[in-house]
């Protein structure tokens, strides 16, 4: 999941910047997907130079392309676990159960298993995030699980990269780790056929389930097997994790219970629907 691309492009820079110093960007690559950084205010050279060392953190936090601290888990089924990972996790739990169980993290199996051609039965019965627990910074995968935070794990970062840039004074920053995290603003991204939106301190995420396929099917995967019903999924809300996880887990909702997430759901402010039809909007 997190090779997909989210068709996300910067189609405006603050108004809020105008008449002020020049912004600067950093970009780069990390968790499998483009990314860039851009700042507003002084010292933000020197921040964004810094800024690669920490993003290799993440990566080593989250990584399921390089040896990280979640490739360890997977291996082990069992560990004590950094604060990052823990509260990734704590997170996943909540959007599953917000998703009514659509997304789940514990599909990384039955990923395997039809990227590479093997047992789908078999991986489907590693399935279940009930089977996972979470103590303290301790968890617990149940026997032959392994995890994927694919569906998370740019947001979660996006997060982390906001937080690390306010904890060294910045107000104006745009943070696109694969998901868009805003400090300050108004920033307008443009959302592809989704129209566009924009952002003041928020959080911006979108899932397209046919962006990428794998054995012959798409690569968000229901663990109950169940087909997207959405051409495109597009969430704000305050957490970039928020809306990269629910993005995920809606594209396999009725909109009837994406409406009613977004009225008991404060954090939740927006969510862009598409299907065959056209677009819709519930706020």
């Amino acid at each position: 999941m997190i090779t997909r691309r989210r068709f996300l492009t910067i189609s405006a820079v603050s108004a809020a910047m105008a008449g002020r110093a020049m912004a600067e960007t950093w970009s780069g690559i990390a968790l499998g997907a483009d990314v860039a950084i851009t700042l507003e205010g002084r010292g933000a050279g020197d921040a964004l130079r810094e800024l690669p060392a920490f993003i290799d953190r993440i990566e080593e936090t989250f990584s399921l392309f390089r040896a990280s601290e979640l490739q360890r888990v997977n291996n082990a089924g069992e560990a004590e676990v950094s604060d990052w990972l823990a509260e990734a996790l704590r997170l996943s739990g909540d959007i599953h159960t917000a998703t009514h169980g659509a997304f789940d993290p514990t599909v990384q199996p039955l990923w395997r298993a039809i990227a590479d051609g093997g047992d789908i039965g078999a991986a489907q019965g590693l399935i279940g995030w009930e089977r996972v627990t979470l103590s303290g910074n301790q968890v617990r995968l149940g026997h032959g699980q392994a995890l994927t935070l694919n569906g998370i794990a740019q947001g979660f970062a996006a997060d982390l990269v906001k937080a690390w840039l306010a904890e060294r004074g910045f107000s104006d920053a745009l943070v696109n780790m694969g998901e868009y995290a805003a400090l300050g603003g108004p920033y307008r991204i443009g959302l592809d056929t989704l129209g566009a939106a924009t952002i003041r301190g928020t959080s911006l995420a979108i899932s397209r389930p046919a962006a990428m396929t794998i054995g012959g099917q798409t690569h968000i995967l229901h663990p109950q097997g169940k087909a997207p019903l959405w051409k495109a999924i597009a969430v704000e809300a305050d957490s970039a994790g928020i809306a990269d996880g629910l993005s995920t887990g809606l594209v396999f909702m009725e909109k009837p219970q994406i409406t009613a997430l977004v009225a008991t759901m404060p954090t939740l402010h927006r969510v862009w629907i598409e299907n065959e039809a056209g677009l819709s909007v519930v706020t």
